[in-house]
C-alpha cells in the first residue's frame, strides 16, 4: 500500500517540480534506471522522518526557499534491487551543502541510506541530516550536492539541489 500511495506522492512533487518556472530552484531529483529509483528532496518538516514510520505515508512537499533559524532537510527515498551473497542491499551518500559564495558550508562523507539488510519497497533513508539555517547566514543561493552509491551494483548517481536564504 506505501507504494502505491508513494507513487501517487511521487506523481505529485514531480509535477509540483516540473511547474517550476526556469529560473526558479530545483528541490526535487529523481532517477529510476536498471532497478534502482531515487528521489531527493528538500523539505522544512522535521517531523517527517517519524511520521514515514506510521502505517500512512507522510505528504512530501519540497521547499526551495527559507529563511535564517529555520532548518533544510534533505531526504531521499529509494528503491533497489541490488543484493549482496546474503540478499542485502548496501547503499551510501555523501553531501556537500555550498554557501552562495562558494564556499563549503558543510559536508559528510558516507553516510548510510541503507545496508546490511534487504531492501524494503520505497524506504526513507537511515541517516539523513538536518541543516539547520543561523542567523547570521548568507542571504542568496545554497546548493546541495550528493553522491550516491549503490555499492552492491556499482552504480553512482549524483544529485544537486538549489534552495534560497531569506530574511
Amino acid at each position: 500500500m506505501k507504494q502505491l500511495i508513494f507513487s501517487v506522492l511521487l506523481f505529485t512533487f514531480v509535477s509540483y517540480s516540473s511547474a517550476f518556472e526556469k529560473d526558479s530552484l530545483n528541490a526535487v531529483e529523481s532517477f529510476n534506471q536498471n532497478g534502482l529509483q531515487l528521489h531527493f528532496v528538500l523539505i522544512n518538516d522535521k517531523e517527517f522522518i517519524d511520521k514515514w514510520e506510521k502505517p500512512e505515508t507522510p505528504k512530501i512537499s519540497p521547499i526551495d526557499t527559507y529563511k535564517r533559524g529555520e532548518d533544510v532537510i534533505p531526504i531521499i527515498i529509494f528503491s533497489t534491487d541490488g543484493k549482496d551473497s546474503v540478499g542485502n542491499a548496501n547503499l551510501t551518500y555523501d553531501i556537500k551543502i555550498v554557501k552562495p559564495d562558494g564556499t563549503i558550508y558543510g559536508e559528510f562523507k558516507q553516510l548510510e541510506v541503507w545496508k546490511d539488510a534487504p531492501a524494503p519497497i520505497m524506504h526513507l533513508i537511515k541517516q539523513p541530516i538536518d541543516i539547520h539555517l543561523e542567523e547570521n547566514d548568507p542571504i542568496g543561493i545554497y546548493k546541495v550536492q550528493t553522491t550516491i552509491y549503490e555499492n552492491v551494483k556499482k552504480v553512482r548517481v549524483n544529485f544537486e539541489l538549489a534552495f534560497q536564504v531569506v530574511k
